[in-house]
This record gives C-alpha cells, sequence and structure tokens, in this order.
C-alpha cells in the first residue's frame, strides 16, 4: 500500500510540473543598476513591478545567514530537489488526521531551489 501511495504521488509531481510549469519570469525582472567605473553605484531604478529586486549570486550572500534560512526552512534541504516527499507525506497525515495541514515555509521551495543552486553544482 505504502508503494502504491509513493508511485501515485511521484505520478502526480511529475503531471502536475508537466501541465503547471513553475514560472521563472520573475527571477529575469531585476532593478536596472548602473555602475561608476569604480563599480559603485551611479543611479538605481525598480523592476517592473516598482520593487527593488536586485540580481546576485549566491557566492554573495554570507553563508551563516544560508545556513541558519534552510536550517529554519528546511533541514532536509540538499536531500530532495525542491519538494519533500517527507513533509508531503507529513501534510496528507495532518490532513486526514487534524482536518487541515498546519505545518508550512515562509519561501517558495522552488523558488529558492532554483536560487541556491544557480551559482554551484549541489
Amino acid at each position: 500500500m505504502l508503494s502504491m501511495t509513493i508511485v501515485f504521488f511521484v505520478f502526480m509531481f511529475l503531471l502536475l510540473d508537466r501541465l503547471y510549469p513553475l514560472d521563472t519570469k520573475m527571477l529575469d525582472d531585476t532593478s536596472r543598476v548602473i555602475h561608476f567605473e569604480n563599480k559603485t553605484w551611479a543611479y538605481v531604478t525598480t523592476n517592473k513591478e516598482d520593487k527593488w529586486r536586485f540580481p546576485v549570486k549566491i557566492s554573495a550572500i554570507d553563508p551563516q545567514f544560508i545556513r541558519l534560512l534552510l536550517f529554519h526552512e528546511d533541514q532536509r534541504f540538499y536531500s530532495h530537489y525542491g519538494i519533500d516527499p517527507l513533509a508531503m507525506l507529513r501534510a496528507v497525515g495532518q490532513l486526514i488526521s487534524q482536518g487541515r495541514v498546519i505545518s508550512g515555509v515562509l519561501l517558495s521551495p522552488c523558488n529558492w531551489q532554483n536560487f541556491c543552486t544557480q551559482d554551484h553544482a549541489r
């Protein structure tokens, strides 16, 4: 029975991924930054949504911040590819036993996964 459930979830994940692909256009919608010759900012604009969104490589972010964020958000980040099967099973169990899902994350897992793996291989 467990193997059938796992097969079902894998099939549904692949089907939904194919039918509703992740919209990554927002990753390209960044603020425009013009630099002086010495690399300091000369002029900066907001993006199309009137928000400040700057392109950044993961190597420019403090590694301690990344460790703390991953510890708080997804301790098994490096053991899955965007969707944690154990978390899915826990959520289904909560839904069945309590009628609602109690846990959740603050960041979109797939967006964070894409951001963290753009600079280097896992």
